[in-house]
């Protein structure tokens, strides 16, 4: 599902987290690069940027993406919006890889 990511300043450019103004979710994402245990509240935040990430609009613009990718990123959107562990935010990380688009 590899595709060239449209300008980060266009409006169909998913977000990247390091151009979060913020202030909360680098250092929770930084908390989760490191192995540390989350917080509800980080779980949360990047739960929240990988919403933002995977429903980004330019994904379904793929002109590579196969059937069977376009039915994993449907799934991979239902799994992110469960994600509620940190378990469960690594396998969509890992899930979201796999389709290359890697959020982080």
């Amino acid at each position: 599902m590899n595709r060239t990511l449209p300008h980060p300043a266009s409006d169909e450019a998913p977000k990247y987290w390091r151009s979060e103004t913020g202030g909360e979710l680098a250092p929770a994402i930084g908390h989760y690069l490191d192995g540390k245990a989350l917080t509800v509240g980080e779980i949360a935040l990047i739960r929240a940027y990988l919403m933002q990430w995977v429903n980004s609009s330019t994904w379904e613009r793929n002109p590579f993406a196969s059937r069977v990718d376009r039915l994993a990123l449907s799934l991979l959107r239902m799994k992110v919006r469960r994600a509620n562990t940190q378990e469960l935010l690594t396998s969509c990380c890992r899930m979201a890889e796999d389709l290359g688009m890697d959020a982080l």
